[in-house]
């Protein structure tokens, strides 16, 4: 009996990791079939498309019709472009705009767990797609987190393509952001296999953060409107990002800055109405 007692903990800690690694509500995503039973209800076309890009696999969901103005989602990390969830099951949206959610390199559904670390090699990506989306008129473009720097490199290489550039609670100055000690365990060869995919792939792009950013040079080429969202509590990406943004949109047509006061990070999470709102209100029609 002593000798079995001596397994008990060994084989829980086994169990519960294992639970972890695979368990599919830490992979913070949302599979083509459950998007189709959440739209279907819903009286606005939509599609879930799996875009092959070289040898990637890029997956998006494009919702409402076709004639309305695109509005385009990027989102942070770790996540998924079920992040938006509270913006693609909204009608208030969807009468208004045709929402395109993608799922960056290495989340969601475009090839999970294969992050693409370099901010200019995940844009090359991301470029034919949306470039594939929005070639017949402009669209708006909304990174959140790190789908910020994204966006902004997406509107320096098409400057022509975008009618409005909202950036919330967008990394943009290197160095600008908290990093947690755990990624750093994260991120080694051995320990990493201990924690979920999902946090793992999202430390070792959060590591590479500023070396990515030091590549996004081009604010002179952003010349549509710029909306920039930022919480003055937020303690992971941190408020001056919005000033050092300010400073480089030399040639944008407009910069306008909203201060959510009191407001952290995870607003489209912890507070979601609260952004709807906050969107339906800033974003051109």
């Amino acid at each position: 009996m002593l000798l079995r007692r001596r397994y008990v903990l060994p084989m829980l800690f086994v169990m519960l990791w294992a639970g972890c690694r695979n368990c599919s509500v830490l992979k913070l995503r949302v599979n083509d079939r459950d998007l189709t039973e959440t739209l279907k209800t819903m009286p606005y076309p939509f599609r879930v498309v799996h875009q092959q890009v070289g040898d990637r696999s890029i997956r998006f969901l494009q919702a409402g019709a076709d004639s309305l103005p695109k509005l385009i989602l990027l989102h942070g990390s770790p996540s998924s472009l079920s992040a938006w969830r509270p913006l693609y099951t909204d009608p208030r949206f969807l009468s208004k705009y045709q929402l395109i959610a993608i799922d960056r390199p290495g989340y969601g559904y475009s090839d999970f767990g294969d992050v693409v670390t370099s901010l200019q090699e995940q844009v090359a990506l991301l470029q034919v797609v949306i470039d594939s989306l929005s070639r017949d008129r402009k669209a708006i473009l909304l990174g959140s987190s790190y789908g910020g720097p994204v966006a902004a490199q997406l509107a320096m290489n098409l400057p022509d393509r975008f009618s409005q550039l909202v950036l919330m609670s967008a990394s943009l100055e290197p160095g600008q952001e908290k990093t947690y000690w755990i990624s750093y365990p994260m991120t080694t060869p051995v320990l990493r296999y201990l924690f979920p995919p999902t946090f793992v792939i999202s430390s070792e792009e959060k590591l590479a953060h500023r070396q990515a950013l030091q590549s996004l040079t081009q604010w002179a080429k952003i010349t549509c409107p710029v909306l920039l969202i930022h919480g003055d509590k937020d303690g992971l990406v941190y408020y001056r990002n919005v000033e050092y943004a300010k400073k480089q949109l030399v040639n944008a047509s407009k910069v306008k800055t909203i201060t959510m006061t009191g407001k952290g990070h995870s607003i489209i999470f912890s507070q979601p109405e609260y952004i709807r709102k906050l969107l339906l209100q800033h974003l051109l029609h």
